[in-house]
C-alpha cells in the first residue's frame, strides 16, 4: 500500500528545469474531470460536455492556480471506453502517469472498481502520488462503504467534492498541495549534468558600449554562480584575450560563450572541447528539448 505522502521524483520536464508542477487528471469518462480543470483554472479551458469521450487526446494546459502557483494540468481521456479507439487513449491516459508529479483521481456516483485500481497501481508503479476526489457529491455523497472499499487498496487521501457547488475548494487545493513533490519548483542547476567537481569552465564574455559598467550582464553572472556552485572552476575571458588563453594548455571540461561572437570562438577552440552559448544553455534548462 502507497503511504503517498508526495516524496515523488521530478518528472522529465521538471528536470529540465520548468518550475512548475505537472498534475494529470485520470478518471473514468462523463465523470467531470474537464470540470474539474475550469474549476481549478477559473478559466473555461477544458471542453465540458455530457457526451462519453469528449477528452480523446491528454489536453495539457499550463496555468497559474490560486494557492498552488505555476502548473500544468493534463485532463486523460476517460479509462473505460472498451472500444479499440479506447483502448488506444488508455494507453495514453498511462504514459501520462510518467510525466506529471502528481496525480488526481476521480470517482463519481461510489463506483470505485478495476479501472480505479488499475489506476492506483501504475500511480505506485510510477511513484506518484495522488489523492482520490469523489466528485458529484451534490447529487449523491461518498458512502461509508465506499471508504471501506478503497481503503483496501489505498491510504491515499479521499475528498468528497462537487466541481457544480465546490464549497470545500479550499480542502481541495489544500490536499493537491500536500502531495505536490518537494523538489518540484526548486531551480535546476544550469550546467550542473554536464560538470563535475573540479572541472574546468571557460566563459568566453565580449564586453561592449551595452553592457552595464563594471558588471557583467546577467547570464553570465549565473552561470559563474551556477558553476561554482557545482566545485568547479571557473575561468573568465573576454574573446581577444581566448587565443593568449590556450597557449597556457588548460584543457576546460566545457567553455561556454555568447551568441555573438560563437563562430570567431568555434575557430579558435580546439575541437574535443564542448562548446554552447549562454542562450543555448539557459534555453536548455528553461525549456523541454525532449519535445522537440
Amino acid at each position: 500500500m502507497n503511504k503517498n505522502k508526495g516524496k515523488n521524483k521530478l518528472n522529465p520536464q521538471s528536470k529540465k528545469g520548468i518550475e512548475r508542477v505537472y498534475i494529470g487528471i485520470f478518471g473514468r469518462g462523463n465523470i467531470g474531470k474537464s470540470s474539474l480543470i475550469n474549476l481549478l483554472t477559473g478559466q473555461e479551458i477544458a471542453i465540458v460536455s455530457d457526451e462519453p469521450g469528449t477528452t480523446t487526446d491528454p489536453v495539457t494546459k499550463t496555468v497559474e492556480i490560486f494557492g498552488i502557483g505555476p502548473a500544468t494540468l493534463i485532463d486523460t481521456a476517460g479509462i473505460d471506453d472498451l472500444s479499440t479507439l479506447g483502448s488506444k487513449r488508455f494507453k495514453k491516459s498511462i504514459e501520462t502517469i510518467k510525466k506529471v508529479d502528481c496525480a488526481i483521481l476521480l470517482i463519481a456516483g461510489n463506483q470505485f472498481g478495476s479501472y480505479e485500481i488499475d489506476l492506483i497501481r501504475q500511480f505506485e508503479k510510477s511513484n506518484v502520488p495522488y489523492l482520490i476526489v469523489h466528485n458529484k457529491s451534490d447529487v449523491s455523497k461518498i458512502a461509508t462503504y465506499t471508504k471501506i472499499f478503497i481503503r483496501q487498496y489505498t491510504d491515499a487521501k479521499i475528498i468528497d467534492f462537487s466541481t457544480l457547488h465546490p464549497t470545500n475548494k479550499e480542502e481541495l487545493i489544500k490536499a493537491i498541495k500536500e502531495i505536490i513533490p518537494e523538489n518540484v519548483y526548486q531551480q535546476t542547476s544550469l550546467i550542473g549534468d554536464l560538470v563535475k567537481p573540479k572541472d574546468i569552465v571557460l566563459l568566453i564574455t565580449p564586453i561592449d558600449s551595452e553592457a552595464p559598467q563594471g558588471r557583467i550582464i546577467l547570464p553570465q553572472n549565473m552561470t559563474i554562480r551556477d558553476a561554482l556552485d557545482n566545485h568547479c572552476i571557473a575561468i573568465v575571458v573576454k574573446e581577444t584575450e581566448l587565443e593568449d588563453f590556450l597557449k597556457l594548455n588548460i584543457k576546460p571540461t566545457l567553455a561556454i560563450t555568447d551568441s555573438r561572437v560563437f563562430d570567431y570562438v568555434a575557430n579558435l577552440l580546439p575541437e574535443e572541447i564542448p562548446l554552447t552559448s549562454f542562450s543555448i544553455a539557459f534555453a536548455r534548462m528553461k525549456g523541454d528539448f525532449d519535445q522537440y
